[in-house]
């Protein structure tokens, strides 16, 4: 009888083995064939997550790489930002500044017409008895001398154009110096009226000690512009530019007849001849053709608006061609007199000067 074929009269529990006992070679074949399959598929998957798991790897390498790239082309990008001209880091703080500009320049405006009212009031006098006209001019002003310092004791780290540093001199030497420029100024010019400014960061007894030295003492921390010229710029007399303008801004609301400017640390000495200064012209001392000492000078009360409105000009001037020697009286049109001796020393600040100019 065929094996492969079941009886039909084996239909009960023998038939399971029967199957079995004429088939075990087939089992045995299929158990193989089924094991060697399965090894064969257990061996492709490893291979295939070996692959991928080799193909992850190379795949982060290559991010890392370009994200490398791009970390280094980033970081060349931040380089060439830091390195970006300051013309256009200085015209978005102008840009900043600009609506305070035109707001101070409409107050000044305003208070310096005044001086165009007395102007008239001279004229309606003109009748008058002159000794009587003399008495009225002498009473129309309320300070007949405001002076300002423009002061920064507390500096940088950062260079100049010309210095690696930017004093030779330690914070309480600069201090001290200022107060030895103020005592100077109430020694040899009277009725004066004094305005210090000054942007460093004092402690509470340091500003009541400088309150207390003059009649106005302005100290604003506060403003990025501001502190951008006197902190980190490295033409100098865009620092002084600044602090000349805030200053003016403050300044311009005295009633005054002679305004004098000078830098801190600066001394008047016995030199110093108040007749020469008490007219209706400025004064400078020329250094040489057309460049001016700016460390001190007088701007008469008649030019006093004109002075006031070529500082704000320059302060939005990005980037000066020239000296501020030479820049401020080309401003001023050359609208001065020339004097030959200031009576001042100078305490130059980079390094040792104390000579008499």
């Amino acid at each position: 009888m065929d094996k492969n074929i079941v009886p039909h009269y084996l239909n009960n529990g023998n038939d399971l083995m029967y199957l079995i006992n004429n088939n075990k070679q087939d089992l045995k074949n299929f158990i193989l064939t089924s094991e060697q399959c399965f090894k064969n598929l257990i061996f492709t998957n490893e291979q295939y997550f070996l692959e991928l798991e080799q193909e992850k790897e190379n795949t982060e390498i290559e991010q890392e790489e370009e994200t490398t790239e791009i970390e280094q082309e980033e970081e060349k990008e931040a380089n060439v930002q830091t390195e970006i001209n300051e013309e256009e880091y200085l015209k978005e703080l102008l840009i900043n500044n600009k609506q305070d500009f035109q707001e101070d320049q409409y107050l000044t405006k305003i208070t310096l017409n005044k001086h165009q009212e007395l102007n008239l009031t001279k004229i309606l006098l003109s009748n008058l008895d002159k000794q009587v006209l003399n008495v009225f001019m002498n009473n129309q002003y309320e300070f007949e001398n405001v002076i300002l310092i423009t002061s920064k004791i507390y500096v940088s780290s950062k260079s100049f154009s010309y210095s690696n540093i930017r004093s030779i001199y330690t914070k309480q030497e600069r201090f001290q110096q200022t107060l030895d420029t103020i005592s100077s100024i109430k020694k040899y010019i009277p009725n004066i009226y004094i305005v210090l400014f000054d942007n460093s960061n004092f402690n509470e007894c340091e500003i009541e000690k400088l309150t207390s030295y003059v009649n106005k003492f302005i100290n604003i921390t506060d403003n990025n512009l501001l502190n951008h010229f006197t902190n980190n710029h490295r033409i100098k007399a865009y620092g002084e530019i600044a602090q000349t303008k805030f200053a003016l801004d403050e300044i311009c609301k005295l009633n005054f007849k002679n305004f004098f400017k000078i830098s801190g640390r600066y001394l008047i000495n016995e030199n110093f001849k108040y007749k020469n200064y008490i007219n209706d012209h400025n004064i400078f001392k020329i250094i040489k053709q057309k460049s001016c000492y700016t460390c001190f000078y007088k701007i008469s009360k008649n030019n006093f608006e004109e002075y006031f409105n070529v500082i704000n000009k320059l302060i939005i001037t990005p980037n000066l061609k020239l000296s501020y020697e030479t820049i401020l009286p080309y401003y001023l049109n050359h609208n001065l007199k020339k004097i030959d001796i200031l009576g001042v020393t100078q305490n130059i600040s980079v390094w040792e000067d104390k000579s008499k100019i």
